[in-house]
């Protein structure tokens, strides 16, 4: 409800609403952060991606498959699987999508029947520096907050728009809610994604025999299982940073490369 004091219906301009300050949800549209602040998101890091609902797959539905194609180089494909036959397929470029989705389907699963698909944008850049004494303030795509080695962000941009909203709340009641903890939080995930951003540009800026070699030497070293339990698939760069930079790993991955 929107107090009369607030808002005023003008036919020839629309409904006029005043607030102290507007939240941004957009997602990659942004226009009124663009309009308005003159700020984006890094719009050369956004990848047009199709993601397909499909039937047929056979692949074993405890675990998600990731596909490193030499044809798709700023992002990889993926089939996540619902349950034994219905799953998610995923496949992202900035050119000539539909040409290497259908190469990519012809190649991996010929035989896979398509249910429905949907076109979207996955962000690969870093996450916008957030001005929380701005009059709109941004979240979620809008802001960038995603992971940049998976485009997903319902965690760690959830989190993020919950502490703005309580900080923002917190302001206009005059409340005295614990605005520096959700400060730092907002802090120290937004430096997260930022991490996360930076470590994949390296990762991505690798020639595919070396990504190759690493996975190989990462496969016979036998830690992918240990991996999947211990490492935290949000805060990735923390935790991918203290499994690999630990002694233990370090000693196994080393044996491995010289085996």
């Amino acid at each position: 409800m929107i107090p009369e004091s607030t808002a005023s219906n003008n036919p020839a301009r629309g409904l006029e609403i005043k607030a102290e300050k507007l939240v941004d949800a957009e997602g990659m549209a942004s226009i009124l952060l663009r309009k308005i602040l003159n700020k984006t998101t890094e719009r050369n890091m956004w990848i047009p991606i199709i993601q397909l609902w499909v039937e047929g797959h056979s692949l074993d539905p405890r675990y998600v498959y990731l596909f490193f194609e030499r044809y798709l180089p700023e992002f990889f494909a993926y089939l996540i699987p619902v349950n034994d036959e219905v799953g998610k397929i995923g496949v992202a470029s900035k050119n000539n999508l539909r040409i290497k989705l259908h190469k990519f389907l012809k190649d991996r699963f010929p035989d896979i029947k398509i249910i429905r698909s949907v076109s979207h944008g996955v962000y690969t850049g870093r996450p916008l520096k957030i001005d929380l004494d701005s009059m709109i303030i941004p979240v979620g795509d809008a802001a960038g907050h995603v992971k940049a080695s998976t485009g997903g962000g319902v965690i760690m941009g959830g989190l993020i728009a919950r502490s703005i909203s309580k900080i923002i709340a917190s302001r206009l009641t005059e409340a005295s809610t614990d605005i520096h903890h959700n400060k730092e939080v907002v802090r120290s995930l937004t430096r997260e994604l930022d991490r996360i951003a930076n470590l994949m540009r390296i990762i991505r800026s690798l020639p595919f025999q070396i990504i190759d070699k690493l996975f190989e030497v990462v496969d016979k070293s036998g830690l992918v299982e240990e991996f999947s339990k211990k490492l935290d698939m949000d805060f990735q760069y923390t935790s991918f940073s203290r499994a690999f930079l630990s002694p233990y790993t370090v000693v196994r991955l080393l044996l491995s490369s010289i085996t």
